[in-house]
């Protein structure tokens, strides 16, 4: 019996014992993995749903199986309320025996959990080199899934659009990133179809995510997807190159438009989004440009004073007036 088999296997009986829904989703044919590999992943999947029945029965949760191009990666996501003490669950005794062997297949595994917003169990193996790759299904070579990579450094967010895609027979979540480095090495291992992308990821910026995908010519379309209003940085989304964008404050119906229409080759931009500053905005924008002026023409004398403040005035524009360092190109 293989991993999938096994799995769904276990999930089925699971299910059963706990009457708790809980879902299996994983390719329909998988390469021939190591031995050591399939036990590991399938120790994960024992120990997480023990601990789920045990600590914090949840109504549903999700085990998913996802191949990329040199690396496995399987996800445990339920719906409880959270962990209280996120740090004490990773130094558990079960968890802490989980990450020693996948650490020996050279993998990783984190933990993630926010208030309201369920918790979630991510293992990365590396895939050997020279593995066979997966054997697409007549299914998948007609319709391959749409693969969608989330950036955000919000579980609940993340979670958020896992929920709105689930249902989506079209559309898969390939991976997620909760900060710019991230975001960059997953486009380029998973090659996903779409990334989702925050703007403000913790103290890092959205748009640098954007010129590295465009330095390194990837294929990876970018549906901005920020918790501002489009009209803060739709036209900087456009001429940025990217092929979207959207509040978060939208509907679901829109997000799963939006994806549809940049993946078919399209633009999706809502129209109306364009206004003239206001009074204050082009006071607070004129004085940021006089101090700007007045730091660099004292630039040769104090160059380290200078910079900071000019990355202080800049995150105070940028990010908390919510205007794009695009405004400015």
């Amino acid at each position: 019996m293989g991993l999938r088999a096994s799995l769904a296997w276990y999930v089925q009986g699971f299910r059963e014992r706990t009457g708790i829904q809980t879902d299996f989703e994983a390719p329909d044919e998988l390469p021939t993995l190591p031995a050591a590999v399939s036990t590991v992943i399938f120790r994960v999947a024992q120990e997480c749903l023990t601990n789920i029945h045990k600590h914090a029965p949840a109504s549903r949760v999700t085990l998913r199986l996802v191949i990329g191009d040199n690396q496995l990666q399987f996800e445990i996501i339920d719906n409880r309320k959270g962990v209280p003490n996120l740090d004490s669950c990773r130094q558990g005794v079960g968890i802490l025996g989980m990450q020693e062997r996948i650490a020996e297949l050279n993998g990783t595994m984190r933990i993630e959990s926010g208030h309201g917003a369920g918790s979630s169990v991510y293992a990365t193996i590396p895939l050997l080199e020279g593995m066979p790759a997966p054997i697409p299904s007549t299914y998948a070579a007609k319709n391959r899934a749409i693969r969608i990579l989330v950036v955000d450094d919000h579980p609940a967010i993340r979670h958020g659009v896992r929920t709105v895609v689930t249902g989506q027979p079209d559309i898969i979540v390939c991976g997620e990133a909760s900060n710019t480095t991230e975001a960059v090495q997953l486009a380029s291992k998973l090659s996903p179809d779409v990334m989702i992308l925050d703007l403000k990821l913790g103290d890092q910026n959205g748009w640098s995510v954007v010129r590295e995908l465009q330095n390194n010519q990837s294929a990876t379309k970018i549906l901005i997807y920020s918790f501002f209003e489009e009209r803060y940085f739709t036209s900087s989304a456009y001429r940025a190159g990217c092929a979207g964008a959207l509040s978060k404050n939208c509907n679901a119906n829109l997000l799963i438009e939006a994806i549809r229409t940049i993946h078919a080759g399209g633009k999706f931009f809502l129209a109306n989004t364009q206004r003239n500053p206001s009074e204050s905005e082009v006071q607070k924008f004129s004085s940021w440009l006089l101090k700007i002026s007045e730091c660099l023409a004292n630039r040769a004398g104090s160059d380290s004073r200078c910079d900071t403040h000019l990355i202080g005035w800049s995150h105070n524009i940028f990010h908390k007036e919510f205007i794009s360092p695009a405004v400015l190109t």
